[in-house]
């Protein structure tokens, strides 16, 4: 899926990758301080708002683990950035990391999973379709 250009869509596409990086829910985030599900959607509905408040956007970035102002930037076009602490550290350790990389890995491939039945069920139905047009002729 292309990356919206800016705007609210592009702020919701790198929040949502952002939850799947990370291995949490919409309602986790919400639990650990985050906006609540529903304030971008009410973003996505009313395209005479042009941005959130400067509050929510900074929630944004604090729970998800951006540098301040990283939110602001999605929705004006740019690319968020991870924070990191002072001292240089990751925020989180490698183990932590690759644990999560690996269920984004899995939900990843229960979707290919999905998509991939629904296809063998979709060319299945297509078949017995041609089969049934070929006896009727």
């Amino acid at each position: 899926m292309a990356v919206p250009k800016d705007g609210p869509e592009r702020l919701i596409h790198f929040v949502n990758q952002r939850l799947a990086d990370l291995g949490i829910t919409q309602e986790e985030l919400t639990a650990r301080g985050g906006p609540d599900r529903s304030t971008l959607g009410k973003l996505r509905s009313r395209p005479d708002q042009k941005t959130l408040t400067v509050a929510k956007l900074l929630s944004y970035d604090d729970t998800l683990g951006w540098e301040r102002g990283s939110a602001a930037v999605a929705l004006l076009g740019g690319t968020p950035q991870e924070a990191v602490p002072s001292n240089g550290a990751p925020q989180i350790s490698t183990d932590d990391k690759v644990a999560r990389l690996v269920r984004q890995a899995h939900r990843r491939a229960d979707k290919l999973m999905d998509h991939l039945q629904a296809a063998t069920a979709e060319g299945e139905h297509l078949r017995r379709q041609l089969a049934a047009l070929r006896e009727a002729t």
